[in-house]
């Protein structure tokens, strides 16, 4: 038997709303989102990407910064959106060893 130590949420819309709004695919289904314990949470940031936070017993995945995202995609070539390249990518460039 399941037992819930957050607060019932009578469906899933409910509870993304008491999780802040956040998009549904960043909710982990396993364990049961109300279920998840600061174990599991350890656990899962040990063996799988993204990283996840424990919000109200819910398994969430981080959403990445803009500018985490930036920097990200200044190493995968600076191509951030179609057609902009970003200014720092010289940068990141000299850095790179190879």
């Amino acid at each position: 038997m399941l037992t819930s130590h957050a607060a019932v949420a009578s469906n899933m819309a409910e509870r993304l709303l008491r999780l802040g709004g956040i998009v549904p695919a960043r909710v982990r289904l396993s364990p049961p989102p109300g279920t998840a314990t600061i174990e599991e949470l350890q656990a899962v940031n040990r063996h799988t990407s993204p990283l996840c936070e424990l919000i109200d017993h819910t398994l969430v995945e981080k959403a990445l910064s803009f500018a985490a995202t930036v920097v990200a995609a200044a190493f995968d070539g600076g191509h951030v959106l179609p057609g902009f390249t970003c200014p720092f990518a010289d940068f990141f460039t000299d850095l790179d060893p190879r």
